[in-house]
């Protein structure tokens, strides 16, 4: 419905304007200005396509502030603990924009957050070793000092003024970074998010038993609704018959663990629409989890100063067995089912047959081809055709004319997932080769776009619950 009607109104565009956005002339100077000249792919999925990513526990920086700090346009806050002449003080909420202008954070914010760990250590080395530097040259005693006359000449006071504004705004950065991952790793260690995580990624080969066992476990973390998503992932992966019986004891359990079980009413429904369409998703195809000496060889090894800072936010002892827990957990490197449909209508000669089937009846539209109008069967043409034929396109459905595309713009109906993004550009990335000349003929663009972009509680909280109160 929303495709026929962008379809129309670029029809209309055309049809009524001389100059419009497909007339030659725009199309020399967009090119100009290094634009792609070919025309991207809009790619319009409803959020049923795929429940999985808005649910999952991920271990990437940017999708556990996300859950954990609850970011919202960009923004966090964060309690940060306070000292004061050597005695402890009550943590203070400090607020947190994390922007493209923030180098750590655009380095470091899909990477998985071990290796930001490990960034951070890095990056105070680097900046002590920089600033030590500066000193050293100038005689001063701190970098404070420097506003001040230390005796040195006057050239080397006026290189290192020059270099201290830059100074100051990394330890400025590095500090936030250092209280953000501490907030984290108090959230991970409350929650016991490695422990979700890890099982997610082997979802699927958890039995019923295992599943109800651990939805009984008082001990498993301190939020509910964990459970619940871990719960709502397995259900939606697994082979296994649930029947009416099971859906009660699980819903019983989830309850008793204190969890609001409303949208479980919407999820059978979804359970029972999409089984034999949803293509394989994360866990549904999860791969074993194995060990990573080289993703995550330096998380075990972080410096005494930030091992300190951790254990200054109260965790402790328990901070060495929790990095020993999740030192070896590796996000498997798979692609989500939107980035497999993704990747099946922009580069076809690579995706996989599953992908390419699913997609062969999508809905096919292009304003510069008359008749290339994707259209939906009628009631009297889906009966006649039968429920398990009916195509959803019956005129011109992509199937008919595949063909690469180096540009898309992805849109999901109904909420986006900060994983589905990080996958479409882990996958645009991976998919575009080097940064060569002789390549950036294969270079991807996908920009990911949604009605709104949620963590799993406001997904759950909101949308699904909402919806399972209707299906009720």
């Amino acid at each position: 419905m929303i495709a026929a009607k962008l379809d129309r109104k670029l029809r209309d565009h055309i049809l009524n304007s001389k100059d419009n956005l497909f007339s030659s002339a725009n199309a020399r100077s967009t090119a100009a200005h290094g634009t792609p000249q070919s025309r991207p792919i809009m790619i319009i999925v409803d959020r049923n396509v795929d429940l999985i990513p808005m649910l999952s526990h991920s271990w990437t920086y940017q999708s556990l502030i996300f859950d954990v700090l609850k970011m919202h346009l960009n923004r966090i806050t964060v309690d940060v603990p306070q000292e004061e002449s050597g005695t402890a003080k009550p943590s203070k909420k400090t607020v947190y924009d994390l922007n493209a202008s923030d180098y750590f954070w655009s380095r470091n914010a899909s990477v998985p957050f071990p290796q930001v760990a490990e960034d951070i250590d890095t990056e105070l080395t680097k900046y002590k070793d920089d600033s030590s530097d500066v000193m050293k040259k100038t005689g001063a005693s701190s970098m404070e000092d420097l506003a001040n006359d230390t005796g040195a000449p006057t050239h080397l006071l006026q290189a290192a003024m020059k270099r201290l504004p830059e100074l100051r705004e990394r330890k400025k950065t590095l500090d936030m970074h250092m209280n953000i991952a501490t907030a984290l790793l108090k959230g991970i260690k409350d929650r016991q998010l490695d422990n979700f995580f890890q099982l997610e990624e082997t979802i699927t080969k958890q039995s019923k038993t295992q599943i109800l066992e651990l939805l009984s476990d008082g001990d498993k973390g301190t939020e509910p609704l964990d459970k619940l998503r871990l719960f709502i992932i397995w259900y939606l992966s697994t082979e296994q018959e649930v029947s009416r019986a099971d859906m009660d004891k699980f819903d019983e359990a989830l309850q008793k663990a204190g969890a609001d079980t409303t949208a479980l009413a919407y999820i059978r429904r979804v359970r029972e629409i999409t089984r034999m369409t949803m293509l394989s998703s994360g866990p549904a195809a999860a791969a074993q989890t194995s060990a990573s000496t080289d993703l995550f060889r330096g998380f075990s090894s972080i410096s005494s100063r930030l091992t300190d800072r951790f254990k200054d936010a109260g965790l402790g002892a328990n901070f060495e067995n929790l990095i020993s827990g999740v030192k070896n957990l590796i996000p498997a490197n798979k692609d989500l089912t939107l980035t497999k449909i993704t990747e099946s209508l922009m580069d076809p000669q690579h995706a996989n047959t599953s992908a390419l089937q699913k997609t062969e009846g999508y809905l096919y539209f292009d304003p510069r081809d008359s008749r290339a109008r994707g259209s939906m069967p009628t009631p009297s043409q889906a009966t006649s055709q039968g429920s398990s034929t009916a195509s959803r396109g019956i005129e011109a459905s992509f199937g008919q004319r595949r063909q690469g595309f180096s540009e898309a713009i992805v849109f999901t109906v109904g909420g986006g997932s900060m994983d589905e993004y990080g996958n479409l550009q882990e996958w645009a990335k991976r998919t575009s080769g080097q940064s060569g000349v002789a390549e950036r003929a294969g270079r991807k663009r996908v920009v990911y776009g949604s009605t709104e972009l949620v963590n799993a509680e406001d997904f759950v909280t909101g949308e699904l619950s909402r919806l399972g109160k209707e299906s009720a």
